[in-house]
């Protein structure tokens, strides 16, 4: 098996330990996503010369990731925030957070993206179905349970568009079955945690 997939599938690991731990709104989960996408990304130097500037720059996608899970980690820490339904918080106050978190990945993608010869239509495909995780995340950082909710949906949609995608373009059966299987793992995790946690809040 070689060093891509075994990163790949440790990165995946982590991740699903992350999903498992934010169902239950542990303090720990945030540590376990953040290390999920740093080791993720170490497959840069797989291919690359070592070099932590360069290795910087192969993050710029996950940035706004990183920088959420921090935000979920500070609040777990130090915060006395409690799990709540979006209907317990203030409707001002979780519409602006939203709106600064969309807005700011918006301008950030297309910075990212401006010097690249990705096409409209990709741009806006990447945003709006990166947004869907985006909320989700944002929403779990601040312990809102529907948070869970727009997980499931996103690793739902990312599934049926990994089987669509294997389909018609992946014959490697290996590099096929993982994605599909971790985002089917994602969307079962996240859809028992929001049914668990609804009827708790």
């Amino acid at each position: 098996m070689s060093s891509f997939i075994l990163i790949n599938i440790l990165s995946d690991v982590l991740a699903i330990i992350y999903a498992i731990r934010i169902s239950k709104f542990s303090k720990d989960a945030w540590l376990f996503y953040i290390t999920s996408i740093i080791i993720g990304s170490s497959t840069f130097f797989l291919y690359n010369n070592f070099s932590i500037i360069n290795y910087s720059y192969s993050l710029e996608a996950e940035y706004y990731n990183i920088a959420i899970a921090v935000l979920g980690l500070i609040i777990s820490l130090c915060l006395t925030i409690k799990t709540k339904s979006i209907s317990e918080y203030n409707k001002v106050y979780i519409s602006l957070f939203l709106l600064v978190i969309i807005s700011s990945f918006v301008l950030l993608t297309i910075f990212m993206t401006s010097e690249d010869n990705f096409t409209k239509i990709e741009i806006t495909y990447f945003l709006l179905f990166d947004i869907l995780g985006i909320i989700g995340l944002a929403l779990l950082a601040i312990k809102c349970i529907q948070g869970l909710f727009v997980q499931a949906v996103y690793f739902g949609i990312s599934t049926a568009i990994a089987i669509i995608h294997n389909a018609f373009y992946n014959h490697d059966v290996t590099l096929a079955t993982l994605p599909v299987s971790f985002d089917i793992i994602m969307t079962i995790i996240f859809t028992n945690g929001y049914l668990r946690n609804k009827n708790r809040y």
